[in-house]
């Protein structure tokens, strides 16, 4: 397999305000591919558990935002095109 030389990985991580979640969004490439993985964690012993992963496509330029409401309660991520929010 070849790669261009303008082949980019992005990856941002947050955890929430309380710290009992942290959430990734990798961008891939030059793809239209978002991947969005939620993990419970566990500040006593440091250890994370995945409970949820989805896919996207990407709209534009915009990809890989992700944003907690200020309680931890909602996340909020975009494609560029939608905004999308879970309940935590």
């Amino acid at each position: 397999i070849t790669r261009s030389v303008f082949s980019r990985y992005y990856l941002q991580g947050y955890f929430s305000p309380r710290g009992d979640h942290y959430v990734t969004a990798e961008g891939f490439d030059l793809t239209d591919t978002l991947a969005l993985t939620i993990y419970t964690f566990d500040r006593c012993n440091g250890k994370f558990n995945k409970i949820d992963s989805k896919k996207f496509t990407k709209r534009g330029i915009l990809f890989g935002a992700l944003s907690f409401s200020p309680d931890g309660r909602y996340l909020y991520t975009t494609n560029g095109d939608k905004l999308y929010q879970y309940d935590m």
